[in-house]
């Protein structure tokens, strides 16, 4: 429909944006909060692609959605201690397999 990628990327976050603002009920003060949130979602498929997106999404609604307490006597908190562990280790292996084997960085960087 539109053939300018910026201008379809204000629409798409302009409409996604009042759509989420208008099912709430204090539209006025939860707009910024939608804003934000498409717009960092429209910069990583933009810049990143729909893989990057599609798994920001699901890790975001998986981790979310985990139960949350303080309280270590709970039957689940060792599922979701080891949950976000793997989280955690699976972050790392990815960000270690993007350096390619280069070093994080140069060696006369701190001197």
């Amino acid at each position: 429909m539109l053939r300018n990628r910026w201008l379809a990327l204000a629409c798409f976050i302009a409409i996604f944006t009042l759509m989420g603002a208008l099912q709430n009920d204090h539209p006025q003060i939860i707009w910024p909060f939608w804003l934000t949130l498409y717009t960092l979602a429209a910069g990583a498929l933009v810049r990143f692609g729909l893989i990057v997106l599609a798994m920001a999404i699901f890790t975001a609604n998986f981790l979310l959605n985990l139960p949350s307490s303080l309280d270590f006597s709970r039957w689940y908190t060792s599922h979701v201690v080891a949950i976000l562990t793997a989280y955690v280790l699976l972050a790392a292996w990815a960000f270690y397999a993007s350096l390619g084997g280069r070093k994080l960085w140069k060696d006369d960087l701190f001197e």
